[in-house]
């Protein structure tokens, strides 16, 4: 049996690469390191990327919006940049507002 100090941790920028990869991983449904175990440590030192996933999946959705206005309606575009938006989180913040309503 290992412990955490029989096995080798990684160099620190390999941890900053998981962290990110983690936080990716947790927020939204983009399939990023299936080769690479993740594990509760690597999410915890993602959690400072969080922002930085959260404003791709903002301007993400926010481009999809802008991108559609030109040839749709905007009711139609902006229901359309939700969809791809709830896609690509696994509707994680429709949940999120489920429970605050």
């Amino acid at each position: 049996m290992t412990t955490l100090h029989d096995r080798a941790l990684p160099s620190g920028l390999a941890r900053e690469g998981r962290a990110l990869v983690a936080a990716l991983s947790f927020l939204t449904r983009v399939p990023v390191g299936g080769s690479l175990v993740l594990d509760g440590d690597d999410v915890a030192r993602g959690g400072v990327a969080f922002p930085l996933v959260g404003a791709g999946i903002g301007a993400a959705v926010g481009g999809i919006a802008t991108a559609l206005a030109h040839s749709l309606t905007p009711l139609l575009a902006v229901a359309l940049a939700l969809a791809a938006g709830t896609l690509l989180t696994g509707a994680l913040h429709l949940d999120a507002l489920a429970d605050s309503a």
